[in-house]
């Protein structure tokens, strides 16, 4: 295997890594990436703190920097990412408590990300074909959600660390500089510490078409040294190699979510809408064919880089998120460019085909882009306007269904309260039978709405809610099993296979929908829950308040039957 088998190298036989080329060059791309963050995605700019966002601020307020990477903040968190935890308590440090310059920080990672990834693209691939691919890549619709959300940061600097990893290894077997590696195991041991997507760059390294397998394994040395440490550490630490909080998967639901993979994959490449799916799928098959074709290992190299790629994600497959499909993008991006170099390097009709291609996988990428980009800044927007509403509000306000998680709700609390010193007050509920207990006094409600993009008063809508929701409620048959093992909650639900199962607790304030069967890692072994299912028709039954106490019982089961007549 050769460089020729990723397409057509800068240089046929490189002594040395390719260099990016003048300051020219590099300037010129920065300013082509720097503006293309701009445009997709400076309206992030805008936003306030949103998601788990009051959670990190909560854990790292007020600690020290190097605090970061201690044992209580990582069982405190229930992740293993201290250099998130690092790159956040910095900027609380600098910027304080101004979200803006928050978002900044995020917008010019990722710009640095796709340099990094220009950069390492220069050691095989012409500069316009590695700018393409740079921008490609950031106009990918997994990486709207790398941009928008706070706490994917380590997806985006760990990106950077790979990317010099890669780099600094290539260059350092080209130039057969063992410090290199050294170096390059360094930011692999870094890249890892920012999320565990990256562990397996260690794989990818292995399989680098760049001088001998001898050569490769020998350099390796010292990222075999990192990855062993990376895994000791983690272990000692979390106590888990994989997801350490989150959904659990049962062996039995396995081939299933297996199958559910590529599924979920494509969607948050592609979106919903079928001209830019057909255009960004037609588009990227034509360029992978070009980048395989009568090359097996480059075949073997595509296919081996999507399974590492992909790898990780199946952990998370039951609550899949567009970021995760992140790298898997990158992956496509990069053999798709390797392939339309192909294209480009024949004369006539192929290199014709190169940029009707081109255009069709830009076509598609860019309304796939804007499609998510919009509906998940929309999202953003209405929880960055229901949490400054929230820190004005006074005792006996309720703020009504808020799209702010759960549990992030109670981190908004501590907020207000405790960080910035705002009288106490308000509180919100996400299931409105919250509202159909008769002795509640509930009269100052509060509710997001699209058409105005601002919190408003509901309250003299309040009657019609309460009556259309109740009225809604019936006393139908339910039934749960509940499970707990290794520290992880299991359940089954039914008997209904359509509509929708939730988790309610404290009568509406938290709803979680679930699905029939499934499970949650590291969960209390005492608690209560209510059970609620909506049909598709409309209708709803809860189940009474179900007390779990699996101190007693491994397996619990709680049934209401039909009635007879």
């Amino acid at each position: 295997m050769s460089p020729a088998d990723l397409g057509p190298p800068s240089d046929p036989k490189p002594s040395r890594p390719a260099r990016v080329g003048p300051v020219a060059g590099w300037v010129l791309a920065a300013i082509a990436v720097a503006a293309a963050v701009a445009l997709l995605y400076g309206p992030a700019l805008r936003l306030w703190w949103t998601y788990d966002d009051f959670y990190c601020l909560h854990l790292i307020r007020g600690a020290p920097l190097l605090a970061s990477f201690s044992s209580a903040a990582w069982r405190q968190s229930g992740m293993f990412t201290p250099l998130l935890l690092v790159s956040f308590a910095t900027d609380l440090r600098v910027f304080g408590l101004r979200p803006g310059l928050f978002y900044a920080h995020q917008l010019l990672s990722l710009a640095l990300a796709a340099l990094a990834l220009f950069a390492v693209l220069r050691l095989w691939l012409p500069r316009r074909l590695a700018l393409f691919a740079s921008l490609l890549f950031l106009a990918g619709a997994p990486i709207s959600a790398w941009a928008q959300e706070l706490l994917v940061r380590h997806y985006v600097e760990g990106l950077i660390l790979a990317a010099a990893s890669v780099w600094l290894f290539v260059a350092g077997l080209r130039d057969r500089r063992a410090l290199l590696a050294v170096i390059s195991a360094a930011c692999y041991f870094a890249a890892s510490l920012e999320k565990e997507v990256y562990v397996p760059v260690i794989a990818l390294l292995a399989a680098l078409p760049e001088r001998d397998r001898r050569s490769r394994f020998r350099a390796l040395v010292p990222h075999a040294i990192a990855l062993a440490a990376y895994l000791a550490w983690r272990l000692a630490e979390v106590g888990s190699l994989t997801a350490a909080q989150g959904w659990t998967i049962r062996a039995a639901d396995l081939p299933s979510l297996l199958l559910r993979l590529p599924e979920r994959i494509g969607a948050s490449l592609a979106g919903s809408g079928w001209p830019a799916a057909a255009l960004l799928s037609a588009g990227l098959a034509v360029g992978l064919g070009a980048a395989v074709v009568r090359r097996r290992g480059a075949a073997l190299l595509l296919g081996w880089s999507l399974l590492l790629a992909a790898a990780p994600v199946f952990l998370v497959v039951q609550s899949f998120h567009p970021r995760y499909a992140g790298l898997p993008w990158l992956v496509l991006v990069v053999g798709f460019t390797f392939g339309l170099g192909n294209l480009v390097a024949r004369n006539g009709s192929r290199r014709a085909l190169s940029w009707l291609v081109a255009a069709a996988v830009v076509a598609g990428t860019l309304a796939a882009n804007r499609a998510a980009w919009s509906s998940r800044y929309a999202l953003a927007w209405r929880m960055s306007t229901e949490g400054r509403f929230f820190l004005g509000m006074a005792g006996g306000d309720l703020l009504r269904h808020p799209a702010i998680p759960a549990a992030a709700m109670n981190e908004l609390r501590w907020l207000k309260e405790s960080a910035l010193r705002l009288p106490a007050g308000g509180g919100w509920f996400a299931d409105d039978l919250f509202l159909c207990e008769p002795a509640r006094p509930v009269t100052r409600v509060f509710e997001y709405r699209a058409s105005s993009g601002r919190v408003e008063d509901v309250g003299s809508e309040l009657p019609r809610i309460r009556s259309d929701y109740c009225a809604r409620l019936r006393d139908a048959p339910l039934w749960g099993d509940f499970s707990h093992r290794g520290g992880d909650f299991f359940w089954s639900l039914g008997p209904y296979p359509d509509g929708t199962y939730s988790i309610v607790y404290g009568e509406g304030v938290e709803r979680f929908d679930v699905v029939r069967s499934g499970g949650y890692r590291h969960h209390a072994d005492l608690f209560t829950l209510r059970l609620r299912y909506q049909s598709p028709e409309g209708w709803i039954t809860f189940s009474p308040d179900i007390p779990l106490d699996f101190r007693a019982a491994s397996s619990i089961r709680w049934e209401r039957p039909a009635h007879k007549s």
